[in-house]
């Protein structure tokens, strides 16, 4: 996993994320510098310039991920795009985010899950898990110091990697 990770790095050179050890997390690209960095080496859709940036909201490292993707698999329909991208949830991001998930704490965990599931607030969040507010407002704290979560406004979290949010969805969450 580590070699892997070590390539990734390699072809992507981007600033190293805190929260997960990989590329990117804080490059965040307007779609105007998404398009022309895919569109270097691919003739792509917009519409699949558009879904790419969707699903990586900028992130460099994921942005070059997929466009390699793509450029291995010939296909740049946003369908082949998503396709891509479940493949990469599904593959890589088992490789990138399973390690670090189980890392965290029963607590922590609940709590990532949740604003996974759109729970965003303190209070929404301890309810759902049957915890006092204080309670989740400390893991808040670990959490915000290990780069998993900021605060966007009062009362208001959110994970900091939109992908990571989504593996999470896709593979933790069971409703």
């Amino acid at each position: 996993m580590r070699l892997c990770l070590l390539l990734f790095i390699i072809c992507a050179t981007f600033t190293i994320s805190p929260a997960f050890g990989f590329p990117g997390q804080y490059l965040n690209q307007s779609g105007v510098h998404v398009r022309a960095l895919l569109r270097q080496n691919l003739k792509i859709p917009e519409e699949s310039v558009a879904e790419i940036y969707s699903f990586s909201a900028g992130i460099p490292f994921y942005v070059n991920f997929i466009g390699k993707m793509l450029e291995r698999k010939g296909k740049r329909d946003p369908e082949s795009v998503r396709a891509i991208e479940q493949e990469f949830l599904g593959e890589e991001g088992n490789l990138l985010f399973r390690e670090e998930f189980n890392s965290l704490s029963p607590k922590e965990k609940a709590i990532v899950i949740e604003i996974s599931r759109d729970r965003h607030s303190p209070r929404e969040i301890a309810a759902s898990i049957g915890d006092k507010v204080s309670n989740v407002n400390t893991f808040f704290s670990y959490l915000i110091d290990k780069g998993h979560i900021s605060r966007k406004e009062k009362g208001f979290y959110s994970l900091e990697d939109p992908v990571f949010e989504r593996w999470i969805r896709e593979t933790q969450v069971s409703d």
